[in-house]
């Protein structure tokens, strides 16, 4: 079976730029208003989006400060501002967001 080389990068670049958040599919699709089957299925290369659902994940990232490019050539670079990296490392080392039985005290940065 092929792979589609385009598919997999588009992936590769949208699930990395979602983690760069700290978002779950669920966070994800309640922000975007994409339903969370379609950001899963698209994720495991499934399913595809349409060019505004693309739009949409591109546009959301960008206004967190991480820069998703997989257009050019056979890379993909995603740039992640000062900004996002401290929003996600608050959100990395916040208990709130863990399950019960994963909420420890963390150090913080």
């Amino acid at each position: 079976m092929q792979v589609d080389f385009e598919h997999v990068k588009m992936a590769v670049a949208l699930r990395t730029a979602r983690a760069a958040v700290g978002w779950s599919q669920d966070e994800l699709a309640r922000v975007t208003g994409i339903p969370k089957t379609t950001i899963a299925r698209f994720e495991t290369m499934e399913g595809g989006l349409k060019a505004a659902q693309l739009a949409t994940l591109i546009n959301t990232y960008n206004s967190k400060g991480i820069d998703v490019e997989f257009l050019r050539g056979n890379k993909v670079t995603i740039k992640i501002d000062e900004d996002a990296l401290r929003f996600s490392g608050q959100r990395m080392t916040d208990s709130n967001g863990r399950r019960s039985d994963r909420r420890k005290k963390l150090p913080t940065i």
